[in-house]
């Protein structure tokens, strides 16, 4: 019986778009499908000013695509998620990806990025990357609670480089939150599979009345 209802759970991971977390907790949220998801995050050293960015790639599903992290060098906190989100965008066209979403949790570069103005802000980075955009494919720039973009945060504070790092597999370091996160999205998908089987039952009985 057990065997089943896992089965169930995975099948179910695969057709539902969940976005509810356990109380207490926000997850990641994946896209439509079709869609690849790019995180990304950019810290700042309180100690010294170096920054540093990280990011990753996944599949609707939550499948590891791709990680990345690098150092930009003393910078503002600001300044550091605009360049993790602009060498994400490259990776993505260089790997030709058609379909982006991206989601960071600054709300600052978000909202300067989706405003009709980009094209023409003051910040480079942001016309850097509002051009990036433009160039045949479709982009999709979302908000998210820093909760919500724990893995990208800790590929940017893993060990940098100048040098761009590529990681075709997800560091060890990272398996908890991947495996954290793996937990909450099939506990939930078991609840709402649940709640969708007893509501086919009860309308089945209605039926039968």
């Amino acid at each position: 019986m057990a065997t089943i209802v896992f089965s169930m759970v995975i099948v179910h991971l695969r057709s539902l778009h969940i976005t509810k977390a356990l109380p207490g907790q926000v997850h990641w949220q994946r896209p439509d499908e079709g869609w690849i998801c790019l995180n990304t995050d950019g810290v700042v050293s309180k100690l010294n000013g170096f920054g540093s960015v990280g990011g990753v790639f996944r599949t609707h599903d939550g499948d590891w695509i791709l990680g990345f992290n690098k150092s930009v060098g003393i910078t503002q906190p600001l300044q550091s998620e605009l360049w993790a989100i602009l060498t994400g965008l490259q990776l993505a066209r260089d790997n030709g990806y058609e379909r982006l979403m991206v989601q960071s949790d600054n709300l600052e570069a978000i909202t300067r990025l989706n405003a009709s103005t980009a094209d023409s802000d003051v910040n480079a980075l942001v016309r850097a990357i509002t051009r990036l955009r433009s160039a045949g494919w479709v982009t999709m720039f979302r908000w998210i609670p820093r909760e919500a973009n724990k893995l990208a945060d800790a590929m940017a504070k893993l060990e940098a480089s100048y040098d761009l790092s590529f990681f075709v597999v997800p560091p060890a370091s990272l398996q908890s939150l991947i495996m954290s996160g793996i937990s909450t999205l099939v506990y939930w998908t078991f609840r709402i599979s649940l709640i969708r089987e007893k509501k086919r039952h009860l309308k089945c009985m209605d039926h039968l009345k």
